[in-house]
């Protein structure tokens, strides 16, 4: 990581970097797009998806990834992963989300800025204290 970052930096140029480890891409990244299933469910910048989580999936992603600070076995997203194909209706990772209603189900959620940041999530207002709570 450190080389690719000295060549963006030496370089002036972007990078577009793909994993699930959100602790790297935060703090190698000025701005994160979490996708699940091909669609992108929350982007803005790192910082404030790193400390404030506004999708299901992206505080699942903060509370599977593994403590430094104590000992505990990272807690998995329920359910399986689906491919971009197989969504069908509603919203792609209703089948595994804690607080998917049956609109979520039936009917897919557009993206809209909520807190400076493009959410896809029916219930985003809601739910967005009690992700933080348990992505961390």
């Amino acid at each position: 990581m450190a080389i690719l970052l000295e060549q963006i930096r030496d370089r002036n140029v972007s990078m577009l970097f793909v994993t699930h480890d959100l602790d790297l891409a935060a703090a190698v990244t000025d701005r994160l797009a979490v996708m699940y299933a091909g669609t992108i469910v929350e982007s803005g910048t790192s910082a404030e998806i790193y400390q404030r989580p506004l999708h299901p999936y992206t505080a699942g992603l903060l509370q599977s990834r593994p403590s430094t600070a104590e000992v505990r076995r990272p807690i998995a997203i329920p359910g399986r992963p689906i491919a971009a194909y197989e969504a069908e209706q509603g919203c792609p990772f209703a089948p595994r989300c804690p607080f998917a209603v049956d609109r979520c189900r039936a009917e897919r959620p557009d993206r809209r800025t909520v807190e400076g940041r493009s959410v896809g999530c029916h219930r985003v207002e809601e739910i967005a204290d009690q992700l933080m709570e348990r992505a961390t």
